[in-house]
């Protein structure tokens, strides 16, 4: 399977997952309208997300789950850390520095992790994607 292949594979799974949510019908106006604008961010995530442009794609989901989070809505909030995470991941999978492909599968880099930091285990969530930055870190580490 193809790198595009599997981008689209794995965010499609997440947005049907999404729009597969049942709305809540006890929301105000208010509440109604950041609840759009959330999804109007996710919208625009994942349209950065299939163009390519990973870090476009990761700040749109992360201000959309910061709309789901002053609604405490745990399931659409649970989708934009999926998100979050496939496009940390994406965004850093060809990278050709050791520590930042480390981060990425959870393992102990030079530097301490930053709290909130996206990219920490951002690809363990998706077994293809860490067998293929595992497979990075190996090439890097035989070039030493």
């Amino acid at each position: 399977m193809s790198g595009g292949d599997m981008r689209s594979l794995l965010f499609l799974t997440v947005v049907l997952v999404i729009h597969a949510s049942p709305a809540r019908s006890e929301e105000s106006e208010a509440e109604r309208l950041v609840h759009r604008e959330g999804r109007a961010l996710f919208d625009e995530g994942h349209d950065a997300y299939k163009a390519g442009d990973y870090k476009a794609a990761l700040r749109k989901f992360q201000q959309s789950r910061i709309r789901y989070a002053s609604l405490r809505l745990p399931d659409d909030i649970e989708k934009c850390d999926r998100a979050i995470r496939a496009a940390a991941c994406m965004d850093r999978i060809d990278e050709k520095n050791l520590n930042q492909l480390k981060e990425l599968i959870g393992e102990q880099t030079d530097k301490p992790p930053r709290s909130n930091d996206p990219y920490v285990g951002a690809c363990l969530p998706f077994p293809d994607l860490s067998k293929r930055v595992k497979a990075n870190i190996a090439v890097l580490e035989g070039q030493r």
